[in-house]
């Protein structure tokens, strides 16, 4: 090999190594004017010093998704939702845990979307955000949250744990209806089109445990 041949080949390896570390860096969530904190990332939250067992977040794992500020600025990138203290975190370098700096009014993970900005209804503010099924007027909300529970061992010691609960609403005139997420309660919320309501859902064979068809629902309620 001469040393035209030489030159050539450690080019195009130098050339190489450049664009793999270009990739890597490109792979790595960059700061931008959003990220805040770095917060706790353990499964495990401490209250004072009582232990907590579970996690705080919704899913395990992070997912792709879209938050939206309350200026209409789009973020994308890996996400997850903290129930315990309702805030959205997402991934910075080295998939640490950042805040937003922004307010936070719609974020979707995977396939779902959640909101705020409806209306104070029991314990929950106008801040609280839910999972919304249905994109017109009317809408099934079903917000996510999780109470720390008391649970003693065979010996009598307590210790503490999630519970995984869930609130459900009718968003409708602009008011919200609390509700139960089965068949019976959601017909009956949308007794104003009754008959229309109970044929779509007859003909289409919606399943009421599933969210999907739920929106599908209340989709096809909004269009009449």
């Amino acid at each position: 090999m001469n040393n035209y041949q030489r030159f050539a080949v450690i080019s195009v390896g130098c050339l190489l190594m450049f664009d793999i570390s270009k990739a890597q860096i490109q792979s790595i969530p960059t700061p931008t004017q959003l990220m805040s904190i770095e917060v706790d990332g353990v499964r495990t939250r401490k209250y004072g010093n009582v232990d907590v067992d579970g996690s705080p977040f919704l899913t395990d794992g992070w997912a792709n998704g879209i938050a939206t500020t309350d200026k209409g600025e789009n973020f994308e990138g890996s996400l997850r939702y903290d129930i315990v203290t309702d805030q959205l975190v997402f991934a910075g370098k080295d998939s640490v845990m950042m805040l937003f700096n922004a307010p936070i009014v719609r974020f979707t993970l995977s396939d779902d979307t959640y909101q705020n900005g409806f209306p104070a209804v029991e314990d929950w503010k106008d801040k609280t955000y839910y999972k919304t099924l249905g994109a017109g007027k009317s809408k099934i909300l079903k917000h996510f949250y999780k109470k720390k529970i008391e649970v003693r061992d065979i010996g009598g010691i307590s210790n503490y744990k999630y519970e995984d609960n869930v609130a459900c609403y009718l968003f409708k005139d602009a008011k919200m209806v609390k509700l139960k997420p089965n068949k019976s309660a959601i017909i009956a919320a949308l007794a104003d089109k009754k008959s229309e309501v109970e044929a779509f859902v007859k003909n289409n064979k919606i399943d009421f445990k599933q969210d999907t068809d739920v929106a599908k629902l209340m989709n096809y309620y909004n269009s009449l």
